[in-house]
């Protein structure tokens, strides 16, 4: 693990100090609708015609061979996870939101909200995606933020969120989280990872001052 050197790297990402710090993230609307069009021709069009075809032949098939049956099965098993897919894709698309409260963290990945304290969270990973060119070395957006307790690890997936709000994503959970650790015995140390060429790990954790 990298330590202080790399703090630099870390500044790259930070917002205007003139700017109002972001604590609410929603995926952009021209997002939203480019997802949900995507969805509408890969899960209910594709998926749909697929289904409705193996159902089609298995009634009334050109041929009364197993190949036709076994193919005709085939379709029906990849129509229908695309369709039962299209509700999971949907909610990802709509209900996926970050919100960075004073005293604790409430997001949603589909269905369902999770919430943690700030005052339970050991440290924090942000596992970022960059470009392939190395001199670069740009970020092209995130994967999973980790939430991490004594006891439990809560995943945030932010895979679908554009740079500009990734890089957001990344200051603001350092700014609230130093906020917060102002007022406790703790401090904020940063440190970072490189598993790959293309993947690199932020970590945000939990120091006792000295």
């Amino acid at each position: 693990m990298i330590e202080s050197e790399n703090l630099e790297e870390l500044e790259e990402i930070q917002e205007d100090e003139s700017e109002p710090l972001q604590t609410d993230f929603t995926l952009p609307r021209k997002i939203k609708i480019t997802k949900l069009i995507i969805s509408l021709v890969i899960n209910i069009l594709i998926g749909g015609t697929s289904f409705a075809l193996a159902i089609v032949w298995f009634v009334n098939p050109p041929e009364v061979t197993a190949t036709w049956r076994v193919f005709a099965s085939f379709l029906a098993l990849f129509g229908g996870i695309l369709l039962i897919q299209f509700p999971i894709s949907l909610a990802r698309t709509f209900n996926t939101r970050l919100i960075l409260g004073k005293n604790s963290i409430r997001f949603r990945n589909s269905f369902f909200w999770n919430q943690v304290k700030w005052a339970d969270i050991q440290d924090i990973l942000i596992q970022q995606k960059l470009t392939r060119d190395l001199a670069e070395n740009e970020l092209v957006g995130i994967g999973i933020v980790r939430f991490r307790t004594v006891t439990k690890g809560y995943i945030f997936i932010g895979d679908t969120y554009p740079v500009y709000e990734a890089e957001g994503i990344i200051e603001s959970t350092k700014e609230i989280f130093e906020i917060y650790l102002e007022e406790t015995e703790y401090k904020l140390k940063i440190a970072f990872e490189r598993p790959s060429a293309q993947t690199r790990y932020i970590y945000f954790q939990k120091e006792l001052r000295e």
